[in-house]
């Protein structure tokens, strides 16, 4: 009976070392993971920010095509306004040599 008794605590002190060794084992796995998943926290919190950054500038840029636009529209509405100040321009010029004309000759009215 005292051999059966030391065979079984042999056995059991063996699945006892054998579940420790197990368990240093999952503890270096979560470590692992828990490593890499920090890690991995990280970098994603700087994508993240690099990802408002990005998304400041394209609303920056929106802004500056917006606006560039608005000057193109703007600058198409001015050149067909010189145009028509052109127009005008010459339209009184021609009128004024038409009444200088008269001035110097009132009879060939």
């Amino acid at each position: 009976q005292h051999q059966k008794a030391v065979q079984e605590r042999n056995t059991l002190a063996t699945r006892l070392v054998d579940r420790h060794s197990e368990l240093a084992r999952q503890y270096e796995k979560k470590n692992f993971v828990d490593t890499h998943s920090r890690k991995a926290d990280v970098e994603l919190l700087a994508l993240e920010e690099q990802i408002r950054f990005c998304n400041l500038e394209m609303a920056d840029l929106r802004r500056c095509i917006e606006r560039a636009v608005n000057l193109v529209h703007d600058r198409k509405e001015m050149e067909k306004r010189l145009v028509a100040l052109q127009l005008e321009l010459l339209d009184e010029q021609k009128r004024l040599t038409t009444l200088e004309q008269e001035m110097i000759n009132p009879e060939g009215s």
